[in-house]
């Protein structure tokens, strides 16, 4: 079962339970999918397809959450970066990455703008988190469609089709691409719900970068 699939059947059974809290803003596992379903479909009609490489420089926010539960739905695979790296050294990680489109905050638009230029062809989607900016799309006019048009399903995507790919430091040398599938970060969950005894009635912090 992948990802998206085991987040529906949270959906389908618990729908109105809380899903996630971020500042003052809380969603149920049914808003949730309404706004992941949105995304999904948003993306698709730009031209973001299974197996396309998208760079993400986002905070912590209920909007990585969306997209991160988009790209499992997709099939799409997830290259995620640290806000603070310098120009060079996003331009090393993202051709390392061969990334094709971005979902980039805001604020970090113009100054990234001749990166953009530079290493994404013309027809690349760039998607503005936080607010809009000029040559982009904007995330929010993307999640105000008709839910009632957009019901959330899975696209079929399976637990051993990439789905993060991270890059090494390259203090070495130019960083290396290593792609971690839907299957291991499951595994990865399980396991943490075993160790620390998680339960559906726990609340869990994010107290790390996403």
């Amino acid at each position: 079962m992948s990802i998206i699939q085991r987040f529906y059947k949270h959906v389908s059974q618990t729908p109105e339970k809380i899903a996630v809290i971020c500042d003052e803003q809380t969603l149920s596992y049914r808003e949730l999918s309404d706004q992941v379903a949105l995304l999904s479909e948003g993306l698709s009609d730009l031209g973001c397809k299974r197996g396309d490489h998208v760079a993400v420089l986002l905070p912590n926010g209920v909007e990585f959450a969306v997209v991160m539960l988009a790209a499992a739905n997709m099939g799409i695979v997830l290259v995620p970066n640290n806000m603070t790296l310098g120009t060079e050294a996003l331009q090393r990680s993202m051709q390392a990455a061969d990334v094709k489109h971005a979902i980039i905050w805001h604020a970090l638009i113009p100054d990234l703008k001749g990166l953009f230029e530079q290493i994404l062809s013309e027809d690349a989607l760039l998607v503005s988190v936080g607010g809009e900016s000029p040559g982009t799309h904007a995330y929010a006019s993307l999640i105000k469609t008709s839910i009632e048009k957009n019901p959330l399903q899975s696209r079929r995507s399976t637990e051993e089709q990439p789905y993060i790919l991270t890059m090494t430091s390259g203090s070495t040398g130019d960083p290396k691409p290593i792609v971690l599938s839907q299957e291991t970060k499951l595994l990865r969950a399980q396991a943490a719900i075993g160790l620390y005894n998680i339960t559906s009635e726990d609340l869990t912090l994010i107290a790390t970068p996403m």
